[in-house]
């Protein structure tokens, strides 16, 4: 299991000016608002945002990018507050993770809608 340090042992090593204090800040805003939410493999919403985040590091992404995939299931939650994230992590963050929200609903023939996208 990836941890949200190993995490950032990875991040310092390509970005060392990551800032860190608030990549830390949306794991634990993450694994406060995910708490007793699993997925439908049986994984806990956490556990699989860390899975995601580690197979984005590959690609470098941004400090934004980062706190957006951590976040990213959050959105599904009743606790989704989007003025609190902007507020909170800034409006690109915000931004990124309505994009991916939008992204987790796939629309199939015949207009159903399936919300576990990936």
């Amino acid at each position: 299991m990836v941890t949200i340090d190993q995490i950032i042992v990875k991040i310092l090593a390509y970005r060392p000016q990551a800032n860190i204090k608030l990549i830390r800040e949306s794991f634990e805003y993450a694994k406060q608002h995910l708490r007793g939410v699993y997925r439908v493999s049986g994984d806990t919403a956490l556990i699989h945002s860390l899975i995601v985040t580690d197979h984005l590091l590959a690609f470098q992404p941004d400090d934004n990018s980062i706190m957006a995939c951590l976040m990213h299931d959050v959105c599904k939650t009743e606790a989704y507050n989007t003025e609190e994230i902007a507020q909170m992590f800034g409006e690109d963050v915000a931004s990124l993770i309505g994009g991916m929200q939008k992204l987790m609903t796939v629309h199939l023939k015949g207009g159903r809608s399936d919300l576990e996208a990936f």
